[in-house]
């Protein structure tokens, strides 16, 4: 070690370590490990189970140079930062590269940022730290959990299916998924069903627009066509010919109730991984993949002119809904300065997600200073629609609610209820950056109890229930943190592998289960229907996140998961021994006379071959 050399900062991306080294003025030699440095052996399972799971990692022969240039550096270094990303994965790529590098230099320190500016660089510099070993752990544990878990299935699936196939803890479940959702449109039903609804005018001479209603002011949707007959006749005064369509009404109706209330609707919390790839998928149409590529864009650095290279937002892989305090601070007075003091209003996310990892951000811009219309001519198109939609919603986050009232009105006559419904705009809140408003802005004439409206027309349309919709990769992806599967890092990966697989294919913007999928769910639904279980799969990330808080050991999950594991495969062994001692009685039956008689084994010119029982009756035989 050369104690007068400079400083060495590892990171994990060659496009992050250019902004770092931008940020350092030379001080630091900054190096990439472009990811992982060593991994599992792909030809065996790399595990030594007698020795406490310890996984037996290997260098990945594609990083030979990296690792060598890293090791060179860090002998030369004064001192050694390692500032790999702030998650699991970010953490077990550091602990490898210090386990790689301490024998030439012991003087080494972790530091963590979740944006990639100089402010933060330099404040983490300044506050160095040691690996987060319960992080570690967590992570070397779901490693080689899910090792054991491939290693049993998918050979499983080879024997029972076709080769080259796999299995995986999170995407096995997923794939369950879309094929019961696929069951479900193939098996649906259609029916029937009308809506009613209306026009009249009031004393006032507004036109109102109407809907059936029952007692509680809650829209029907009858199905039974001669109700629609008996309506249409007592409003209309005539038989009617026909169900569907739009018919005079003769009728006057009383105004039942009237209520207004005032409704308060908040804004969304700042975006996760979780919900900015679902919003990107609804309003930009980005894939998965795409919006975490642009993401990671923006997190790690890009040229802006002048400014040189910034991080534009912060970590991308995370599912707080935290901002620090004190860019909160700067957000309300900027929405104060921009939209008026009416509109900042301070909120503290009260809502935990369950099994919510680590203490990162929420996904926010990393400057005020850089809206997005000042970024434009810098940034790509959809890198810049991205980060609008970032910078929308995290502006939003500290707005205040949209207000609006809801007039109710609840008409009556022939015994029918029919309800007037409109929500009237009094301040727009968030919503004049972010989303639709619900208020309306043209004023609602008050109807008064007692009241007349008469009608003009009964408007009724034939329509048919709808299947539930196809999963698409933004509703899966809400659907993988609702239940507690997965983690941000692994939600695009997960979806993106059932397709490499071929197991799903997309079909415009949803997913839909290939004749494989579907084969290799019920397969594995067979022997092993447990780990495509939803509340199963969930607990194992809670103990995950156990061992991450250092409640739980990495031995005693490792070995609980296992015992289950034997036990199931030892269950499949045996019936798997069942089916084929089964078959095999199935095969020794005479094919031929169908008389149920049996197949004796017979020599005969040094040839074995089988004989019905049955001979010289039944002629059967066959060599073996």
């Amino acid at each position: 070690m050369n104690p007068s050399g400079k400083g060495l900062v590892i990171v994990e991306s060659p496009a992050k370590a250019a902004t770092i080294y931008s940020y350092l003025g030379g001080k630091y030699q900054v190096l990439a490990s472009k990811g992982h440095i060593f991994d599992l052996p792909k030809a065996e399972l790399g595990i030594d189970i007698a020795n406490g799971f310890e996984p037996l990692f290997i260098l990945m022969p594609q990083k030979q140079a990296t690792l060598q240039s890293i090791v060179q550096a860090a002998s030369r270094a004064s001192h050694v930062l390692i500032a790999t990303d702030p998650d699991r994965e970010g953490e077990a790529i550091g602990f490898h590269i210090y386990e790689a590098i301490k024998e030439k230099n012991r003087n080494v320190s972790r530091i963590l940022f979740t944006e990639v500016t100089k402010k933060a660089i330099l404040a983490a510099i300044q506050n160095p730290g040691k690996l987060r070993q319960d992080v570690v752990e967590a992570q070397l544990s779901r490693r080689v959990l899910d090792r054991l878990l491939g290693y049993t299935l998918s050979p499983f699936l080879w024997k029972q299916v076709q080769g080259g196939l796999s299995a995986g803890r999170v995407q096995s479940v997923v794939l369950r998924w879309i094929c019961e959702r696929d069951a479900e449109i193939a098996n649906f039903e259609k029916e029937p069903y009308y809506s009613i609804a209306g026009k009249g005018k009031g004393q006032d001479g507004s036109l109102r627009e109407f809907q059936l209603c029952d007692t509680t002011a809650k829209p029907i949707y009858p199905r039974d066509p001669k109700f629609i007959f008996q309506l249409l006749q007592q409003f209309t005064g005539k038989k009617p010919k026909q169900l569907t369509g739009e018919f005079p009404a003769q009728a006057s109706v009383e105004v039942k109730s009237a209520d207004t209330s005032e409704k308060k609707r908040f804004p969304p919390p700042p975006f996760t991984t979780s919900s900015l790839q679902q919003d990107a998928h609804k309003t930009l149409g980005f894939t998965g993949r795409k919006t975490m590529q642009l993401a990671q864009r923006l997190y790690e650095g890009t040229n802006c002119g002048s400014m040189g290279k910034v991080g534009l937002i912060t970590y991308m892989r995370t599912d707080s809904m935290d901002i620090n305090p004190q860019f909160a601070g700067a957000l309300l007075s900027h929405i104060r300065k921009n939209f008026g003091k009416e509109y900042a209003f301070p909120r503290k996310n009260k809502k935990k997600l369950q099994n919510a990892q680590g203490a990162h951000e929420a996904i926010r811009p990393t400057s005020l200073q850089l809206p997005p219309e000042k970024l434009q001519p810098y940034l790509a198109a959809d890198a810049l629609a991205l980060y609008r939609l970032i910078w929308k919603r995290t502006l939003a986050s500290h707005m205040a609610a949209e207000v609006y009232l809801e007039h109710k009105v609840v008409l009556h006559a022939e015994g029918y209820d029919f309800l007037i419904k409109y929500p009237e705009a009094v301040f727009p809140g968030f919503t004049i950056i972010y989303g639709k408003a619900m208020g309306q802005s043209a004023k609602f004439v008050p109807l008064k109890v007692g009241e007349r409206v008469r009608l003009q027309l009964l408007k009724i349309e034939e329509k048919e229930t709808e299947p539930p919709p196809a999963y698409t990769e933004a509703s899966l992806v809400k659907k993988m943190e609702a239940t507690g599967i997965g983690r941000p890092s692994t939600y695009t990966p997960t979806i993106e592998k059932l397709l490499q697989r071929k197991y799903i294919i997309r079909k415009k913007k949803s997913f839909a289960s290939t004749a494989l999928g579907r084969q290799v769910v019920a397969t594995l639904l067979s022997d092993y229907a447990k780990y495509l279980d939803d509340s199963y799969t969930s607990s194992i990330e809670s103990q995950l996140d156990e061992v991450e808080e250092g409640t739980l050991q990495r031995k005693q999950l490792l070995q609980g998961f296992y015992q289950e594991l034997t036990g199931l495969k030892i269950s499949h062994a045996k019936k798997s021994k069942a089916r084929k001692a089964a078959s095999k009685q199935q095969a020794d039956i005479c094919p031929q006379c169908k008389q149920g008689k049996v197949l004796l084994k017979r020599t005969g010119k040094g040839k074995q071959y089988k004989a019905c029982s049955r001979f010289p009756h039944c002629d059967f035989m066959q060599y073996i």
